[in-house]
């Protein structure tokens, strides 16, 4: 688990500003801007909690999500959501098809890449069409540095193997870096981690992905390898600058 420090270098508090926010979002009483919900780290991102927060109490307020997805679509700012493993019956679907990005991250293993293509799967038939008339969908992968180009070379062509898989994209890969994740889990931005793989690739990752859905024009966004070309958005279609991975 990643618990973030606050810019004293404190651990954040056990508490959940996502339970807060989903029952102002089921009764209309949400605040402008959603950073009222969100705790200052010491990395700089603003973070909405979930720490003291049980799988059964994610049940309870399954039935708000569609709420919270319609708050975030009014926001202004940028949202990455943790939306855990999204199987069929996950209750936060609402918020994954709202997302201009839905990233699917697997780790590059028998097991990993057996439900890597089980849940790509279901989800791009899940997701449809998102905000530039494509799916939202796209993949990367976690390996190391040194296998980076072989794991992702092997991950295309398990995905292109399948019809239904085969125009989903493979946007890159997140480094298996300890030292640096070690770092992230101290709440420090040290030169290790500023210089570590783990922020190169994931730097990289954020630049592709951006590339192929910007957060401004759609007509500036660039086909991903193995799709279609891009179809005008849809006026009146969502606007929402979210991106949501899933493991």
């Amino acid at each position: 688990m990643l618990r973030l420090r606050t810019p004293e270098g404190q651990l954040l508090p056990l508490l959940s500003g996502l339970r807060g926010l989903a029952v102002d979002a089921r009764s209309g009483n949400l605040p402008a801007s959603l950073l009222s919900y969100a705790h200052q780290t010491s990395l700089g991102v603003p973070v909405i909690p979930a720490t003291d927060m049980r799988t059964e109490d994610f049940a309870l307020i399954a039935r708000q999500w569609p709420a919270v997805a319609a708050a975030v679509d009014r926001w202004p700012g940028a949202v990455i959501a943790d939306l855990g493993r999204l199987q069929e019956d996950s209750s936060a679907g609402p918020v994954a098809a709202a997302s201009r990005i839905v990233l699917l991250i697997a780790r590059c293993t028998p097991e990993g890449l057996y439900h890597l293509r089980e849940r790509a799967g279901a989800l791009v038939a899940r997701l449809g069409q998102g905000v530039h008339g494509r799916s939202p969908l796209a993949v990367a992968i976690i390996c190391s540095a040194r296998q980076r180009s072989t794991r992702l070379r092997e991950v295309k062509e398990l995905l292109a193997a399948e019809a239904s898989t085969s125009t989903i994209p493979v946007a890159g890969w997140i480094a298996e870096d300890e030292r640096s994740v070690q770092a992230l889990r101290d709440g420090q931005l040290t030169k290790k981690l500023l210089g570590g793989d783990l922020l190169a690739s994931a730097r990289e990752l954020t630049q592709t992905l951006v590339a192929w859905w910007p957060p401004t024009d759609p007509a500036t966004a660039q086909a991903p390898p193995s799709q279609a070309p891009i179809a005008q958005a849809t006026r009146g279609g969502p606007r929402m600058d979210v991106g949501g991975w899933s493991q």
